[in-house]
C-alpha cells in the first residue's frame, strides 16, 4: 500500500512541477496549490486520465495506478497519513462508501495542502529553471520520455462534452478560456475552442459559439461549429501563417461556413449558432464574426478593434454598442449559423488587424454572457488590471456579478463628452430617443443572465 501511495505522490508532485516549469510558470505556493487542485478535480470528476498525463508530461506507464475509484484511494491515502480519529472526524461517510461533492473537494485541499505541499524541496518555488537542468530531476530523465502535451481543449470539443459542464476552464500554448452556465439559464449552450496549428505553434486559432435553439438543439449547432472549425484549422498549409494577405483566407473561411450552416441545418433543424474566430499570424489577426458574440484587440492595453454585432438593435437600428445592450430587442439575432438556409458567407463581417514589432497585443473573444453585462470600458479595464495567464477568468467572473444600469452608462457618456462635447452628446440622446431609449429610460442588466464564456490570449511580435 505504502508504495502505491508513493506512486501517487510522486505522480502529482513531480507532473506539476515538470509542466509548470516547462511552461516557465513561477513556482509560488499559491499557484502551485492551484494548479495541483485543478488537475486532482480534472482526473476524479471527469475521469479524464489520459488527458492528465499527456498534458503533464508524465511516464505512460505510471497512469495504470489510476482507476475509476481514484477519489476512493485518495481518501485512503488521507486516511493513512492522518490517522484513523481526525480522519473519522473530517470524513465520517467515508465507511458508508458514499462521498458527497463537497467532501471530495474538501478531501483535495486537505492533500495538497498538508501531504503535497509538506514534501516539495523549498529550492523549487519561486523558480523559473528548467526541468532538464534541475538536478532533481536528472535521474528520472534518463529513464522518462517528456512529450509535448496534447490539447485537452480539443478533446472536449471532439467529444462533444463542453455543454455537459456547468463550468470549465482551459489554459494552452498562451491562450486561456472559461465558460460558465450563469446564474439563470438550466442549459450550457456556449462552445469554444484555442488551439495550434498541428505544423506550427505559432499559428493558432481561438473561437467563441454561442448556440440558439433551445431544447431544439442549441448546445450541439455551437459544438458542430467549433469541432469543424478546429477540423479546418488544422487541415491549413502551415505557409498560410506567413501570407499577410487574408483575401484567399476570407474565401477559404467563408466556404466552412457556408459548410458548417448546411450541417446544422441538417442534423438540427430549428436550431442555430453564433461564431466569432481570431486566427493569429504571423504579422496580423485576422477575425471572423457572425452573430452577437464579440471580438476584440487591444494593444498594450487599448482598444483598436471592436467586431460589428448582427443583432437588431445594433445592425438594424444603429444604437452605439454599449447602449445597445440594453435594448429591449438588443437579444434579437439577425444573422447566425443554421436555422436559414441562406448563403451565410456573404454576412459576416471579417476584418483584418495589423500586428506591429515589439508590441503587446491582447485579443478577447466572448458570447453577449460577457460582452452585455459589461461595456466596453469594463472589458477593456479588467483586461489591462489582469495578468495575461487570468484575463479570460477575470472577465467570466466579473460579468457574472455585475450590474448595469443604462442611467449609469448614460451618465458615464455624459461624463466623457465633457463641457466641449455637449453637441455630440445630444447626438446620441436624439439617436437613442429614435429607439425609444430616452432620458428617463429603465433598464438594468443583472450579472449571470446567460451562458458566460471569453477566450483570450497574448500575442507579441
Amino acid at each position: 500500500m505504502n508504495r502505491k501511495h508513493d506512486n501517487y505522490e510522486y505522480l502529482f508532485i513531480h507532473g506539476m512541477y515538470a509542466t509548470l516549469s516547462k511552461h516557465g510558470v513561477n513556482l509560488s505556493l499559491e499557484n502551485y496549490s492551484a494548479n495541483l487542485k485543478n488537475a486532482l478535480k480534472m482526473v476524479i470528476f471527469d475521469n479524464n486520465f489520459r488527458c492528465f498525463t499527456s498534458s503533464n508530461h508524465i511516464r505512460e506507464e505510471m497512469i495504470k495506478n489510476f482507476n475509476p475509484e481514484f477519489s476512493c484511494n485518495l481518501f485512503a491515502l488521507i486516511k493513512y497519513k492522518m490517522g484513523d480519529e481526525l480522519f473519522d472526524r473530517m470524513f465520517p461517510s467515508y465507511y458508508e462508501d458514499s462521498f458527497s461533492i463537497v467532501e471530495i473537494l474538501n478531501c483535495i485541499d486537505y492533500f495538497v495542502d498538508n501531504i503535497l505541499l509538506n514534501d516539495i524541496p523549498k529550492e523549487w518555488m519561486d523558480t523559473r529553471e528548467n526541468i532538464r537542468d534541475n538536478n532533481y530531476f536528472q535521474d528520472d530523465i534518463k529513464k522518462v520520455k517528456y512529450f509535448r502535451p496534447n490539447n485537452t481543449c480539443k478533446k472536449a470539443v471532439e467529444d462533444g462534452i463542453q455543454f455537459k459542464l456547468n463550468h470549465s476552464e482551459e489554459k494552452y500554448a498562451g491562450m486561456q478560456a472559461v465558460s460558465d452556465i450563469g446564474k439563470v439559464k438550466k442549459n450550457q449552450e456556449d462552445a469554444y475552442y484555442i488551439g495550434v496549428h498541428p505544423q506550427n505553434n505559432d499559428f493558432k486559432i481561438m473561437l467563441v459559439a454561442d448556440g440558439m435553439g433551445g431544447h431544439v438543439g442549441g448546445q450541439y449547432a455551437s459544438n458542430i461549429a467549433a469541432k469543424e472549425m478546429l477540423r479546418w484549422f488544422e487541415s491549413l498549409n502551415a505557409n498560410e501563417f506567413y501570407n499577410s494577405n487574408n483575401d484567399s483566407l476570407q474565401g477559404m473561411i467563408g466556404k466552412q461556413l457556408d459548410y458548417i450552416n448546411t450541417e446544422i441545418i441538417k442534423k438540427y433543424p430549428g436550431a442555430g449558432t453564433t461564431l466569432c474566430v481570431a486566427i493569429v499570424k504571423n504579422d496580423n489577426v485576422f477575425m471572423c464574426n457572425i452573430g452577437d458574440s464579440k471580438g476584440f484587440v487591444m494593444q498594450d492595453g487599448k482598444m483598436i478593434y471592436e467586431t460589428p454585432t448582427h443583432n437588431l438593435a445594433e445592425s438594424c437600428l444603429h444604437i452605439p454598442g454599449d447602449f445597445a445592450r440594453f435594448h429591449d430587442r438588443s437579444n434579437v439575432v439577425v444573422e447566425n449559423l443554421g436555422i436559414h438556409d441562406d448563403i451565410v458567407s456573404d454576412s459576416c463581417y471579417y476584418n483584418t488587424i495589423p500586428l506591429q514589432k515589439d508590441r503587446d497585443y491582447q485579443v478577447v473573444l466572448c458570447s453577449d454572457g460577457v460582452s452585455d453585462c459589461l461595456s466596453q470600458d469594463e472589458i477593456r479595464e479588467t483586461v489591462l488590471h489582469s495578468n495575461s495567464e487570468d484575463i479570460a477568468k477575470n472577465l467570466v467572473d466579473r460579468a457574472l456579478n455585475n450590474k448595469s444600469s443604462f442611467q449609469t452608462e448614460l451618465e458615464k457618456s455624459k461624463r466623457k463628452f465633457g463641457i466641449f462635447g455637449k453637441h455630440n452628446f445630444r447626438k446620441l440622446l436624439d439617436r437613442l430617443r429614435r429607439a425609444g431609449m430616452d432620458e428617463n429610460y429603465e433598464r438594468v442588466i443583472e450579472g449571470g443572465k446567460d451562458n458566460t464564456t471569453a477566450v483570450s490570449g497574448t500575442i507579441r511580435r
